[in-house]
């Protein structure tokens, strides 16, 4: 350990301590910055930046935002499950840009049309095939 230094204005009974013993605790090792605690969003106990987990209710920490806001989550999930659905995925997602927003915005709506129009052939086939049907049973 290194003693005080007397300081410029050591006639005023005041001393200075070198940069490398401040921290210090006397006789003791440099004394770590305590972590800065966040709340848990389950049960609102503390937790620090760096936990996965919370260390009181076992619940997983989030980071980030979700990720059905990816891009190419979204682009699966429109052509899966979701279709025209998944539109209000793309407009809260912060991780794509305005212009991002609205081609795929566009995109997704461009296919939303053509499955509609497919949709409807399909519909209409079949209509034509059970009255076929229907004309060749009364036909006996």
């Amino acid at each position: 350990m290194t003693a005080p230094t007397p300081s410029p204005s050591a006639s005023s009974g005041s001393f200075s301590t070198p940069e490398s013993a401040q921290g210090r605790t006397p006789g003791g090792p440099t004394k770590a910055p305590e972590p800065k605690l966040l709340p848990c969003k389950s049960c609102g106990s503390g937790v620090t930046a760096v936990d996965k987990f919370c260390r009181h209710c076992g619940r997983k920490i989030e980071s980030g935002p979700p990720w059905y806001h990816q891009r190419i989550a979204i682009i699966i999930l429109t052509l899966t499950i979701l279709g025209p659905f998944s539109l209000p995925l793309v407009w809260k997602s912060s991780l794509m840009t305005q212009r991002q927003k609205w081609i795929l915005g566009i995109a997704i709506s461009l296919f939303s049309v053509g499955l509609i129009v497919v949709f409807g052939r399909v519909v209409r086939i079949v209509f034509e095939q059970f009255a076929e049907l229907s004309r060749e049973l009364n036909s006996f």
